[in-house]
């Protein structure tokens, strides 16, 4: 991973969370994760059908993106869209935080199935 401010290299980050979000890297590398800009996210009609291709999209945020602001738009998300998952990271906010601010959206269908695959692949091995 990089410094907030340069590039970042999504694949290593990817790489670096697979203990806690095990087919994050796989999505990754299947290009079925959306990077986009983090003013994508106030339209619509970009990111809404685009959740029918990916697993997920990231907005990327760069540094005048607040913890405050993600967090509040975070529960605004969740209430107004009741059948997406959407989280947010902040860069030092924990071990497995991002880079740089994102807010991560996905379809709860989506998320609970690669769990309980993720779960089957383990019972197999």
């Amino acid at each position: 991973m990089q410094r907030k401010n340069q590039e970042v290299d999504w694949s290593a980050y990817f790489k670096s969370i697979r203990s806690v979000c095990p087919h994050s890297l796989e999505s990754f590398q299947g290009n079925r994760i959306h990077l986009v800009p983090f003013y994508y996210l106030f339209h619509q009609a970009h990111w809404y059908n685009a959740l029918d291709r990916f697993d997920a999209i990231l907005f990327i945020g760069d540094n005048k993106v607040s913890l405050g602001l993600l967090k509040n738009l975070v529960d605004y998300l969740e209430k107004e869209y009741k059948h997406l998952e959407v989280f947010y990271s902040y860069p030092d906010e924990g071990t497995y935080s991002t880079p740089k601010p994102v807010i991560i959206m996905q379809k709860r269908m989506v998320l609970q199935r690669a769990r309980r695959e993720y779960k089957q692949k383990l019972k197999e091995q």
